[in-house]
């Protein structure tokens, strides 16, 4: 499944492969998903991981881990730089989430800009307390409980 691309410079070579990634919908087609800049991995009581984007080129749905129980580790890394990550620590009453949210920066004058955020988290399902995080397009992270309305 891997695409290898050889690019020449000057008097050396460059060599890099992509992955294409798919997955399966409902009714049986193959899709092919791109991967987010930020991509999640769930990490499970016994030790075994579901990467939302795995090594053997198939995509997984968050659904899938939250179904398979037991999720001890919710690590949100960034796709190009594995070793930017954020871990979350969770308990049999969290239920995790992650999405995509886009806002409009300086709405409707000359420097109006789109922009993408990260945003994860989980549910406590005893308390309905919620926990979330942000990551906007220069990695800061915000945390906060409950939903941020992004207002720039």
């Amino acid at each position: 499944m891997p695409k290898s691309s050889i690019l020449a410079r000057g008097s050396f070579f460059i060599q890099f492969t992509t992955m294409k990634y798919i997955y399966v919908d409902k009714d049986g087609k193959e899709i092919e998903a791109v991967p987010e800049r930020w991509v999640w991995t769930a990490i499970f009581g016994d030790g075994s991981e579901l990467r939302q984007f795995g090594e053997d080129g198939k995509f997984h749905r968050i659904q899938e881990a939250i179904d398979k129980g037991d999720i001890k580790i919710f690590r949100v890394s960034k796709f190009d730089e594995p070793a930017k990550k954020i871990e979350l620590a969770l308990n049999a009453d969290h239920k995790i989430f992650m999405f995509y949210q886009k806002a409009v920066l300086r709405y409707r004058t000359k420097d109006e800009r789109k922009i993408k955020i990260c945003v994860f988290g989980f549910q406590n399902q005893r308390t309905k307390t919620e926990v979330y995080n942000c990551i906007l397009p220069d990695d800061t992270v915000v945390q906060s409980e409950g939903r941020l309305n992004f207002e720039f």
